[in-house]
């Protein structure tokens, strides 16, 4: 009786090291979106607050926030200027640089 709760056990075990191996290297369902953002970096003058959200670290309300302080103040001039947009700091915008651009012609509107 006490070796088929041992065997039981170890072979619970292998069954539980198996299965988090597997998920473990599946990716995280947030790194679809953003994977296809590093094939071609979203504009920020550009984008909707939808579009916004696959951004990481980008919810619903910090996308719709960018979206209307672009329309209240024109486009952005470069990407740092989001951090003038409330909530935004110098470390999201860090985060934020290798997905996002401000296309050349919105500079000069």
């Amino acid at each position: 009786m006490r070796s088929a709760t041992i065997l039981f056990a170890a072979v619970l075990f292998l069954m539980l090291i198996v299965v988090s191996a597997a998920a473990w290297r599946q990716p995280a369902l947030i790194d679809a979106p953003v994977a296809r953002l590093t094939e071609r970096r979203l504009s920020i003058n550009h984008a909707n607050a939808d579009t916004l959200r696959v951004l990481p670290g980008i919810g619903r309300r910090m996308a719709v926030r960018i979206v209307e302080y672009r329309q209240e103040h024109g486009p952005y001039r470069t990407v740092d200027d989001l951090v003038a947009v409330p909530g935004v700091g110098h470390k999201t915008v860090r985060r934020l640089t290798p997905w996002i651009h401000v296309a050349a012609d919105d500079r000069e509107r």
